[in-house]
């Protein structure tokens, strides 16, 4: 896979939740595999504090990565969008708040 929309296509392959995959179960499955992204690096803070990251580990946080982004693309899917139409309205966003000036502070359209 080399583009957002191939693994778009590659992950609705493999939805095992089929007729039940809701929206609510990828927000709260992704924001789980988040989760366990942030675990890892917890412990390589904890365990090595921050020092060389072994293969292992980095392994480790590459598998809950490619967790993440199956079920960011499953819930893309769910409401309608490909994983490319939320990448493309983030850099729009993120294009406007550079423009503006307002890429810091507080709410969604600043």
């Amino acid at each position: 896979m080399t583009t957002l929309d191939e693994m778009d296509s590659e992950m609705r392959g493999r939805d095992f939740m089929g007729e039940i995959g809701d929206t609510p179960y990828y927000a709260l499955a992704l924001c789980g595999e988040a989760g366990e992204v942030a675990e890892k690096v917890k412990k390589w803070l904890r365990d090595d504090r921050y020092g060389p990251m072994n293969t292992e580990r980095r392994e480790g946080i590459r598998d809950e990565i490619g967790d993440v982004l199956f079920y960011l693309s499953r819930l893309a899917d769910s409401i309608g969008y490909s994983t490319n139409d939320c990448f493309t309205a983030y850099v729009a966003k993120s294009n406007r708040r550079r423009e503006n000036g307002t890429q810091r502070g507080d709410g969604d359209f600043r």
